[in-house]
C-alpha cells in the first residue's frame, strides 16, 4: 500500500544504461542540461546533481520521474489536478505535475525493483526535429512562467535561443527556430 505522502515511480529505462529520473529543473540546471554539457563534460558535478546516476539499487526519493514510469492512486491524481493540458500535447507536463506533487508536501519514491521501457522518439520521428522544438520550448517557457520568476522565464528563453542556435549550426534545425524563442 502506498501512503498518503507518497506517489510511486519506477526506473525508466530505454535506451539500456540511460536513467530518466531526475530533479526538477532550475534554470541553471536546465541551461546545464539542453546546452548539452552531460555529453560534453562527462561525469560532472552539475549532472551528478540533475540526473540520480547511477541508479540507485533500493528505494529511493526522486523529484521528477518521467510521466512514463510514474505511478499513481487516482484519487491523489485527480487531487492534484491530473495533467496540465496547456502543456498538449507533450512535454513538461510531468514536470509540471511533479512540481505539485512536491509543493503538497509529497514525496516521490522509485523502486529499481520495477523497471518500465519507453520507445523513445517515437513522436519526434512523426513530426519532426523543428516542430519538436516548437513543442518542447513552448512548454518549457510554460513550466517555468507556472513555477519560476519572470526573470527565471528571460533566462530560460535566452537558453533556448542559444541552444537552438547552436543546434542550427550543426544543420539539426533552422536558424529561425532560435528566434522563436523569444515569443514563447
Amino acid at each position: 500500500r502506498i501512503r498518503d505522502d507518497v506517489v510511486a515511480a519506477c526506473p525508466l529505462i530505454d535506451p539500456p544504461g540511460y536513467f530518466q529520473n531526475r530533479r526538477l529543473p532550475t534554470v541553471g540546471l536546465f541551461a546545464w542540461d539542453f546546452l548539452g554539457m552531460p555529453q560534453l563534460l562527462g561525469g560532472n558535478r552539475m549532472s551528478d546533481r540533475y540526473y540520480y546516476q547511477p541508479p540507485p539499487e533500493v528505494p529511493f526519493e526522486v523529484e521528477q520521474p518521467a510521466a512514463a514510469a510514474a505511478l499513481f492512486r487516482r484519487d491523489r491524481f485527480l487531487e492534484l489536478g491530473g495533467f496540465d493540458t496547456a502543456f498538449l500535447p507533450a512535454w513538461w507536463e510531468d514536470v509540471d505535475l511533479f512540481a505539485r506533487v512536491k509543493q503538497n508536501g509529497w514525496k516521490a519514491v522509485c523502486d529499481p525493483a520495477f523497471r518500465v521501457s519507453h520507445e523513445m522518439g517515437a513522436v519526434v520521428q512523426q513530426i519532426g526535429r523543428s516542430r519538436f522544438f516548437e513543442l518542447y520550448g513552448a512548454n518549457c517557457v510554460r513550466y517555468f512562467r507556472k513555477h519560476h520568476s519572470p526573470s527565471a522565464v528571460a533566462t530560460v528563453k535566452a537558453v533556448l535561443s542559444l541552444g537552438l542556435l547552436l543546434r542550427s549550426l550543426r544543420g539539426r534545425v533552422g536558424p529561425a527556430l532560435a528566434w522563436r524563442a523569444w515569443a514563447w
